[in-house]
């Protein structure tokens, strides 16, 4: 077998050194730095990564405080809006409920007046009605006339008044 051959193990140990030293130094002062470069700046990306995250929370987390804050805020001032609008409603009902109680007691007082006239001119045209009816009965009597019917003479003046 040639590999085997002891007059070749000089050149043979010649090329392995000169491989051998070409990709060390090859690895040594190229790849590595490279790689470690890369390596850096994926360290350094990741690292920037969990600041800007860390700083993205500590910013959401400020953002949730200042929102519920304003929620609040907000959920106070309409409790006071909703207080106010429920007080000023009601005192708009009040003035409302007593100049409307005033105005039906002028109405009942006009009315009551109206009816006031109307019992006047009714008790005077009863009075006549039943000084007309008794002046007929009385004559009816002095007379003995039955044939006059009393009802009509009634109806005509309680009706046709």
């Amino acid at each position: 077998m040639p590999q085997l051959d002891v007059a070749t193990f000089p050149s043979q140990l010649f090329w392995l050194f000169i491989c051998f030293g070409i990709t060390y130094l090859a690895l040594k002062f190229w790849l590595i730095p490279r790689i470690e470069r890369i390596q850096s700046m994926r360290e350094l990306k990741i690292e920037r990564s969990f600041e800007k995250a860390k700083s993205c929370q500590k910013q959401t987390a400020f953002l949730i405080k200042d929102y519920e804050d304003i929620l609040k805020e907000a959920k106070d001032q309409a409790t006071e809006i909703i207080i106010s609008t429920h007080k000023k409603n009601q005192t708009e009902r009040l003035e409302l409920e007593h100049e409307i109680n005033g105005w039906l007691k002028e109405e009942l007082k006009i009315i009551e007046q109206k009816l006031d006239r109307e019992k006047e001119i009714n008790e005077d045209d009863i009075k006549e009605a039943v000084e007309e009816i008794t002046s007929v009965i009385v004559e009816q009597l002095k007379q003995h006339q039955k044939s006059v019917d009393l009802t009509q003479i009634i109806e005509k003046k309680v009706i046709h008044g």
